[in-house]
Parts: C-alpha cells; structure tokens; sequence
C-alpha cells in the first residue's frame, strides 16, 4: 500500500511526450531481460511467463508497486523498487489449500514425492503461491531477493478452530515459476509470519463472508512500529497480512458518519479497497524523499457497480494527514495540483470521472474533477484521465490506489471495461 517513486529515464519521458507513460526502469533477476515499463502493475513483458499472474498482470488495480522506505544514516530514503503480482488464482486459494500433504519444507531433493499422511498427525496443506514479487534489489525483512520472488501460504491443523497459518518467501530461481507444492523442495526461503483475518463490519460485528467482500487483490503495507514493509493480500474470504516475525499491522480505517450502511464501511474495513501511502518531495538537492504526508484513497462503495460514465460518477475520497513542519510547502503542491488537502476523513476531497463518449478507442483520456471540501463549484480541479481498455473480458474490482511516478503522484481506479490513470502531467 505504501509505496515510492520509480526511476524514469529522461530521455524515455521526453520520446512518450507530455501526456505519455511515464517507464520505470526495472532490472529483473538472472534470465530475464532488462525492460522499460509504464508502470509496475502493468505491461508484463512476454519475456516472463508465469502462468500464475499472466491473466490479470497488466491490470493495475489487482497489484502494488513501490519503492520501499528504508533508513540511511538516521534518514528515510527510498530503497529498493519492488512490485507485488496477486496470483490470478487467489478465488480458487481455498480448494488449492485444501490438498493435505506432508509438511512444507525444506527437503534438499528436487521432486521429492510427499509422505501419505499418517492417521492421528496434524494435517497440513498444499503450500499455494499467492502472490509474485519483482524487485530491482534485496529486501532481508521480507525475505525479497532481486528479481522474482514466490510468496506461499500453507495452514497445519489439528481439527477444529486448531489452525496455523504459516508464509514464505521463496526466490523464484528456487521455486521453478511458483508452482502448488506439496512440500516446497527449495534451497532459499525466508518463513514469514502470517495474521488471517475474517473482517467483520465495525459497527454490527457481523462477518464480511460474502463472495465479493474481498478483492482478490495485493498491496504493500507499512509496520508503524518497525518501520517496515510487509505485505496485505486476500486469502480465501478473508485478508491477510504477511510480514518479518513480530511485526505490527497498520491500523484499520474507522467507518465515517456518511458510511452508514455494511457496503459502505466495507471498503474501510477490508484493507483491499483502499490505499495509503506516504507522499513524497524533493528536498533543496533535487531528489526525491519520503515525507510524513499519510495519503488515503477510498474508492465508492459502489464503483463496481458502474456499467457506464456518461455524467461525472464519484470514484472516490482522498484525505492527507501530516503533523510535519517541513511538510507545508508539499501539502501546497497537492493541493494546488490535485485538489487534495491536509483534512479529516469525514472532510476529503473526491473525485470524479466521466467518459467523453469516445470510449471504443483502445487508450484515450477521460476527464476528472477533483474537488476539495470547502471550496466553490468553480474552484475545482480538471485533469485529464488515461483510459486503458481491458485486453481480455476480466472483472476489475471496484478499486482504488495510489501510482507512483518520478514527478508527481498519480492514481488508478477501476473504470467500465479498463482501468483510469488521473495524473497531473
């Protein structure tokens, strides 16, 4: 969820022009071509096929990419790109779970074939990839080498409400495209800690249990306590939480007075839905560093709903939040550019998109307008979005989240038949 800005070439950003993609310079792991990307969470190359996220790769809204805030010399500073692919499986994660075999682990033996389960043992699952993690460098708390990355769940039970979750980290060089295994026979791996949740709606405590509560989707989190990375992701009708031993989870976002109904305190509740990040600025040298402006992007309750954009439809809210002097002159350049504002959550700023009725062409700009609570009907903001239509017939989830690129923070939302890019430039 969190997540930083990539490195763009200039002279690749002066070839797409002032509307173009901005490409991220990526450089993936042994065997893989080096490659320019417009975006983390789109475009997978041909060159990597891993049948496990070729389905929805090049669908934003189903993935997370950032580079991550690590310390330097007692500063925040941007480290390592990584970018996180939800597996295009992650609806069928219960019945790949539910396979028994032998505990996974790691064996040494490259095919081993699994040990029957002796009556009276614990019972112990497939390990599932849910998840595959590209980075342009190394990550220890998580485990994350460069280039591909394998994440695996697997559960032990005893019967009954006995059960442990378990999560890995595996390089891809060792995991042979993240295949289901019965016993992962690898010879790298980091053990993660893992927090499954069945999210229940703060205010009736009835269980989120429906097939659409969840989206099947990942995203980079932050662990306020450690100051790390860590990973959120659905896991079969529940979310999950994935991180180093003994980290701290992000709090949850608390349903506003309007979000008077389940659906709509569902999409605060269920951390799929939503974004947060930290914003970032440059500093007096020109280069870029994490500020302390907490970013949050909700989108409509109903966005998935939307068959058509005729007339402006509300996507979604932004609040910023910061108590950070050195974070004024920031603020007043989000502001200026995006109409989004330091401000409680019940006071965001929303924005709105329509279809100028050119919606056939393969990629074209929309528009948005991006308001500001407290401000005139002619204060608003204009920008234009990028429309991208789907390749192939498959349901986007009514999502929002942040896009990071080298000049100014961007965001995608889930549109009819594609996704829409709102970005300043």
């Amino acid at each position: 969820m969190f997540r930083a800005i990539g490195v763009v070439a200039v002279a690749v950003l002066a070839a797409l022009g002032y509307f173009g993609w901005k490409a991220t310079r990526i450089v993936p792991g042994p065997g893989v071509e080096a490659l320019v990307r417009p975006e983390c969470g789109h475009d997978w190359p041909a060159e990597v096929t891993i049948g496990l996220i070729q389905p929805t790769a090049d669908i934003p809204e189903f993935h997370d990419c950032q580079r991550f805030i690590v310390e330097e010399d007692r500063a925040r500073v941007y480290g390592p790109m990584a970018a996180i692919f939800a597996s295009s499986q992650l609806k069928q994660l219960e019945a790949q779970l539910s396979s028994a075999a032998s505990a996974p682990g790691d064996s040494g033996v490259t095919g081993r074939t699994p040990n029957p389960l002796t009556p009276g043992v614990p019972q112990v699952s497939s390990a599932v990839p849910i998840g595959v993690i590209y980075a342009d460098g190394r990550y220890d708390p998580l485990g994350i080498q460069t280039g591909l990355n394998c994440l695996y769940i697997y559960y032990t039970t005893l019967g009954g409400p006995d059960t442990t979750w378990s999560a890995r980290m595996v390089p891809e060089a060792d995991a042979d495209g993240c295949p289901i295994r019965s016993a992962p026979s690898v010879a790298t791996y980091t053990d993660l800690e893992i927090k499954r949740e069945v999210v229940r709606d703060p205010q009736t405590g009835q269980e989120y249990k429906a097939d659409d509560d969840y989206p099947p989707v990942a995203r980079w989190d932050w662990d306020p306590k450690n100051e790390q990375q860590y990973v959120s992701i659905y896991c079969g009708y529940a979310w999950c939480e994935i991180g180093r031993p003994g980290f701290s989870q992000s709090p949850q976002l608390q349903p506003r007075a309007s979000d008077d109904t389940p659906r709509k305190r569902r999409v605060l509740a269920i951390k799929g839905w939503y974004d947060r990040q930290y914003l970032a600025r440059f500093d007096a040298t020109g280069k870029l560093v994490p500020t302390e402006i907490l970013a949050t992007i909700v989108p409509d309750p109903d966005l998935s709903k939307v068959t058509v954009m005729p007339d402006w439809v509300h996507a979604g809210d932004v609040w910023l939040e910061s108590s950070s002097d050195a974070d004024k002159e920031a603020l007043k350049e989000y502001e200026k550019k995006f109409a989004f504002k330091k401000t409680q959550p019940d006071k965001p700023s929303e924005i709105f998109i329509r279809d100028p009725g050119k919606s056939e062409q393969a990629e074209q700009f929309w528009e948005a307008k991006l308001t500001a609570a407290g401000w005139s009907i002619f204060n608003d903001k204009r920008r234009r979005v990028k429309f991208r239509k789907l390749k192939a017939d498959y349901e986007v989830p009514g999502v929002v989240r942040w896009r990071w690129m080298t000049l100014d923070e961007g965001t995608w939302a889930r549109c009819p038949y594609g996704c829409c890019e709102i970005s300043y430039y």
